[in-house]
């Protein structure tokens, strides 16, 4: 793909994020935010027979951040929660697709590390 393609799909998941919204009675939850630019992501995440079964997030900031969030969502669905922590900010570019700047790195790698946070409070 093009890189006018991967930043048309950055842009249409922040213009139109998957999975927003909060998610009442999370079996996990945790938040974060990159205190050099000041984008916030927060996750919340339901389990089932120790899988993924439903995932939310609310945040604000740029869109590599908002748009990283919401391909994170849509890719682990159904993902084994044990598998989850170990996913890297590697997944996350690749899912976005696109090469970034050290500084802008931070932002498409916050909702990883806010998954990673919360995966911690994962009772299987």
């Amino acid at each position: 793909m093009s890189l006018d393609m991967y930043s048309e799909i950055i842009l249409d998941h922040f213009k139109n994020p998957h999975n927003f919204g909060r998610l009442e009675g999370a079996d996990a939850h945790a938040m974060d935010y990159n205190p050099s630019c000041g984008d916030e992501v927060e996750l919340f995440l339901k389990v089932k027979d120790g899988k993924i079964f439903d995932v939310k997030f609310m945040g604000r900031g740029c869109a590599i951040s908002q748009a990283s969030a919401s391909m994170l969502t849509d890719a682990i669905k159904g993902m084994k929660a044990s598998d989850v922590s170990k996913l890297d900010g590697k997944f996350v570019t690749n899912l976005l697709g696109v090469e970034f700047s050290p500084m802008r790195l931070k932002c498409a790698h916050l909702s990883v590390g806010v998954l990673k946070l919360a995966s911690l409070n994962i009772k299987e």
